[in-house]
């Protein structure tokens, strides 16, 4: 019961910190969703007679379950790689395809128009080269995604992705003197706390 016991203590502190870390940059999230959407208002203004409603019930179910495959996705990982010996790009494979079935049907649900116009040929060809782009950059951060959570483990990797967003602000801050707004720095000041009890318990 003893090695349980240290075992349980040892536990407690890394899940509260991934718990504290991830309501951090889900505060942080929302926080720079609201102040760069230039429709935000627009979008969320009640109508003429109608009393402001609640966030829906959809939005918020997305919301945790995206909370949950954050915080869950480097575990899954670790453990498919543990069972096969390492990284390999058949999981990567796998993974990207398993996100295009949970992502397809929302999609198809809110589907609408990509372009307001019928583009040119120098349109077509600059998104041809984004989408390139983007592929690519999405596939290296995948492979480096799996090889870190090969060499650091999932605790480690989920608390470096934490912490991203603060390191966005503070360079924000620094170099385009953006100014920092409270509930940045109080969703900062969170994921920090989230991040320092995690790694009391490693």
């Amino acid at each position: 019961m003893r090695p349980f016991k240290n075992y349980s203590l040892g536990l407690a502190p890394v899940v509260g910190g991934l718990l504290t870390a991830t309501a951090g940059v889900m505060l942080i999230s929302h926080r720079m969703d609201v102040a760069t959407d230039p429709h935000g208002e627009i979008l969320t203004a009640p109508a003429a007679g109608h009393r402001r409603r609640g966030p829906q019930l959809e939005v918020v179910l997305l919301s945790l379950i995206t909370a949950a495959g954050w915080g869950l996705a480097p575990v899954i990982i670790q453990l498919a790689e543990r069972s096969v010996g390492g990284p390999s790009a058949t999981m990567m494979l796998q993974s990207q395809v398993l996100g295009l079935v949970l992502v397809a049907p929302l999609a198809w649900r809110r589907r609408g128009a990509f372009f307001t116009h019928r583009l040119g040929r120098d349109e077509k060809r600059l998104v041809f080269l984004l989408i390139l782009t983007s592929g690519a950059l999405e596939a290296t951060f995948s492979v480096c995604y799996y090889l870190l959570i090969d060499h650091l483990g999932a605790v480690l990797t989920t608390l470096i992705v934490a912490s991203s967003p603060i390191f966005s602000i503070a360079g924000g801050v620094a170099l385009l003197r953006e100014r920092l707004g409270l509930k940045l720095a109080v969703g900062a000041a969170i994921t920090l706390a989230g991040v320092f009890l995690a790694l009391a318990g490693t």
